[in-house]
């Protein structure tokens, strides 16, 4: 519907809108020339735009605006945004052709524009798809890796809870065993106590046992015993079956520990004052023995050097060898008659009879040097020619 003809209503109110904004720069003395000339169009087209003739293009929109912002007018963004509906209202509708080109062509950039920035989204959109994708995979994986943890966790927790109950009965356990041990090391004590004062009873009567004349050791101990047991045993109520079963066969037992096996500790038996003569007889063989040997074969060959007339050097050499067979042969038989080795291995006898053996010989050498006389050389070098002779 037009108002005249080839003059829509659409384009009446485009150009309305036009002239509307324009009243305040033209109040203040701007002419529609002036218009024409900033916005570079023709006064008369700037007529007709205004008047509705024409519909007014997309660029003289955008001079109008600049012209009315270099005049104090900006326009605000709703007015352009409702000038640009006009206009393109007032395209549509207008019966010239090169209007409704201008409008559909405006159109079709218009929906480009819209179908490039949907595709923008479009992408967008696709690539926070797959963002999220790959974060929902990670979420999975971190709770599987999170469930499986909690799982071992809540197993570990169980076994704890298993460990701790275990260790608590052990704990009580230990704790009652303790307590027992205790009780048990209190009653020895109390034992050790009363063994300490019967030991101490019993060492001084030994003591005194030692001190006394007596016709028997073996006689003077059962009652010297039962004089220790009746001083410092333990009442009868503490004493074990086995003991008062030991009192009435006369023999006396001290916290279940036989008499005679504490003398045995006490005092030394024979055959550890065998072991100690034995073991002196070792040392006299390994030190005095040799010694002496030396001492007199060496004395002997030095008289027997310096001896005038004196020996031959073959009975000089054959003199230390025939002493040294003849020595062995007295230290065995030392060893088979030997009283000291009674009741120890043939090696410890033969030992001992070793070094009396050597002694006596060593001995009886020696006196037979001092006996011609050791104060000159000659006089034992001719005693020792008269002893090699009898080689």
């Amino acid at each position: 519907m037009t108002r005249d003809e080839g003059i829509t209503l659409e384009a009446v109110a485009y150009s309305a809108k036009l002239s509307a904004l324009l009243q305040p720069v033209l109040k203040q003395g701007a002419t529609q020339n002036a218009l024409a000339k900033a916005a570079n169009f023709a006064p008369s087209t700037v007529s007709r735009y205004l008047s509705g003739e024409r519909v007014a293009p997309a660029d003289f929109v955008e001079e109008f605006g600049t012209f009315l912002k270099g005049r104090g007018f900006p326009l605000p963004q709703e007015e352009l945004t409702e000038l640009t509906t006009l206009r393109r209202a007032a395209q549509k509708a207008s019966p010239q052709p090169e209007n409704r080109a201008l409008y559909w062509i405006e159109e079709v950039e218009r929906v480009k524009d819209e179908y490039t920035r949907s595709e923008e989204r479009h992408r967008a959109t696709s690539e926070e798809l797959m963002e999220l994708a790959d974060r929902l995979s990670e979420l999975q994986r971190d709770f599987g890796d999170v469930l499986g943890r909690a799982e071992a966790a809540e197993t570990e927790r169980d076994e704890v809870r298993a460990t701790a109950c275990e260790r608590q009965e052990q704990l009580a356990h230990a704790q009652g065993y303790t307590r027992q041990i205790e009780s048990e090391l209190a009653d020895r004590q109390d034992e050790v106590r009363q063994l300490q004062r019967e030991v101490t009873v019993l060492r001084a009567q030994v003591e005194r046992l030692r001190d006394e004349p007596s016709p028997s050791f073996e006689q003077s101990v059962p009652g010297a015993a039962m004089q220790i047991t009746a001083a410092g045993a333990a009442p009868a109520a503490h004493r074990t079956a086995k003991v008062q079963a030991a009192e009435q066969a006369k023999t006396v037992y001290i916290k279940g520990v036989p008499l005679d096996d504490l003398l045995f500790v006490l005092i030394p038996s024979r055959s550890e004052i065998r072991e100690q003569a034995a073991a002196f007889a070792q040392l006299l063989a390994l030190f005095l023995a040799p010694f002496l040997l030396t001492l007199t074969v060496a004395s002997g060959f030095v008289g027997g050097l310096q001896a005038t007339p004196g020996p031959a050097v073959w009975k000089l050499l054959l003199y230390p060898v025939a002493a040294l067979a003849g020595l062995t042969v007295s230290f065995i038989v030392a060893a088979m008659v030997s009283p000291i080795g009674s009741g120890y291995e043939f090696e410890d006898d033969t030992v001992v009879a070793f070094a009396l053996g050597g002694v006596v010989l060593c001995l009886g050498l020696g006196a037979g040097g001092a006996d011609k006389g050791w104060a000159g050389l000659d006089l034992l070098g001719h005693w020792f020619a008269d002893l090699v002779g009898l080689l």
